[in-house]
């Protein structure tokens, strides 16, 4: 009959106490609140046991001392306590995950949009184009400008998931792009290196240095 009451006791201690945390700034506030639903859940458990004994004509010899039924309800206070905890600890972790998801989403599609402006579209279209007019008039010219661009895209790809890199790898970068562009504009451009040895190893932010080799 104890067990019964205090299921049907539960669903107005999990509605009293579901803002009665311990946390920093809510500690005292969450004690008092408990401390009041407790003593309320144990004197109407115990009241409502007294009430069933009486409605059941059970002998009162076989019915527990006033002092243990108060520990009993108090012991199950408690035991719903720490459910009601647990359950809004699981919950609040399945929602820091899903908006955890969502956050990885929104930065893969941000670092997919950064590629994006990378890759100058124009250039792309540009060395395409080149490649195209290049296929049946030269198309030794235009293998290597593929060659050349696919090694490109592919450093793209690796540096895009670096905010910064060696100035050494983005050289080299910028040297494949140099390559492509000279293969358009043949003797038009020339282009001479000057980079300190003591340079190399410094870090730069990747690809800062394409748009303005290319303006």
């Amino acid at each position: 009959g104890a067990a019964w009451i205090w299921a049907a006791l539960t669903p107005p201690v999990f509605w009293l106490t579901r803002n009665a945390g311990f946390s920093a700034g809510h500690r005292r506030r969450g004690v008092l609140l408990h401390a009041v639903t407790g003593a309320g859940f144990v004197l109407l458990s115990v009241t409502l046991q007294s009430v069933l004994a009486g409605a059941t004509r059970i002998d009162t010899s076989g019915v527990s001392p006033l002092l243990p039924r108060v520990e009993n309800s108090l012991l199950a206070y408690a035991a719903l306590v720490v459910m009601g905890r647990a359950a809004h600890y699981f919950t609040l972790l399945k929602t820091r995950q899903i908006h955890a998801s969502e956050l990885e989403a929104r930065l893969a599609k941000t670092h997919l949009q950064l590629l994006r402006m990378q890759l100058q579209p124009h250039f792309l279209f540009n060395t395409l184009n080149t490649v195209a007019e290049l296929v049946h008039s030269d198309p030794d010219t235009a293998d290597q400008m593929i060659t050349r661009l696919g090694r490109l895209l592919r450093l793209s790809l690796d540096h895009a998931g670096h905010q910064v890199v060696p100035l050494r790898q983005e050289i080299d970068f910028l040297r494949m792009y140099v390559e492509i562009e000279q293969v358009r504009f043949q003797d038009r451009l020339q282009i001479v290196w000057d980079v300190a040895p003591d340079t190399l190893d410094a870090a730069v932010p990747t690809l800062l240095w394409h748009p303005v080799l290319e303006n």
